[in-house]
């Protein structure tokens, strides 16, 4: 990991030397897997009939990024659903759909990182990235996507996250949740 930062301003403009900033050449790459609540409508029965409500899908989430410096890289992401989708069709019949998977390319950037401990240090992140969907029942489609997660890392490599993502062009927000590790 990396050791405590004592010039903070510099990292939250990408500033930092990474002379100055790594423990170690070692921890540039983190690869993480988890899960992703997609919230979408969703046809369901109630006292009033079949009725659309926004309900989350189950998802898994795969992440893996190149740290260029501590507080940016490029990142991957992959979207993978666990569930078919309930919808309502034109005659009030409810059908269950596929989500599609979505494949995502973009840049991560941290603002700031704050040793917790001697062992430990927080990173609030925001990525920006373009995706796409694949095997959509629909239209596949390019997407953009904006993410922010609340990151915990290790200097063992060890990483948990939890965050938000929104989807501009499917109009979803999302949920995520996960582990990873920097090596």
């Amino acid at each position: 990991m990396f050791r405590p930062l004592q010039h903070v301003a510099l990292v939250a403009f990408g500033c930092a030397s990474p002379a100055v900033a790594w423990a170690s050449p070692a921890e540039r790459v983190e690869a993480s897997f988890g899960q992703s609540l997609v919230f979408v409508d969703q046809g369901v029965l109630s006292d009033a009939g079949p009725q659309k409500r926004t309900v989350p899908a189950s998802s898994a989430l795969f992440l893996l990024e190149y740290r260029l410096w501590p507080s940016f890289g490029p990142m991957a992401m992959g979207n993978v659903p666990l569930s078919t989708v309930r919808k309502l069709n034109q005659d009030d019949v409810f059908v269950d759909e596929y989500i599609a998977i979505a494949l995502a390319l973009g840049v991560r950037w941290s603002p700031v990182a704050i040793a917790l401990t001697e062992k430990a240090t927080f990173e609030p992140q925001l990525g920006l990235l373009m995706g796409r969907t694949f095997g959509s029942t629909l239209e596949d489609r390019f997407f953009p996507l904006l993410a922010t997660r609340m990151h915990v890392a290790l200097t063992d490599g060890l990483c948990l996250y939890m965050g938000g993502a929104y989807s501009f062009h499917a109009d979803t927000l999302t949920l995520l949740y996960g582990v990873g590790h920097r090596f």
